[in-house]
């Protein structure tokens, strides 16, 4: 379970630093708002395709 809450911090992390890298100078706290926004986007979305995964290969072993 840690590894997992390590994996989505890991993923939020980086979109915020993808956002705080590729804003304009005087924007750069924004950006980086808005690339961790992003990120918790990601992750959401590709959650319960995850967990379906999970699921499947669980019940099939």
């Amino acid at each position: 379970m840690g590894t997992v809450i390590l994996i989505i911090i890991g993923v939020v992390i980086g979109f915020a630093i993808l956002g705080f890298l590729f804003s304009p100078s005087g924007e750069k706290e924004d950006g980086a708002k808005v690339g961790a926004a992003a990120g918790c986007s990601f992750i959401s979305g590709i959650a319960p395709t995850v967990l379906v995964i999970v699921l499947i290969v669980k019940s099939c072993t």
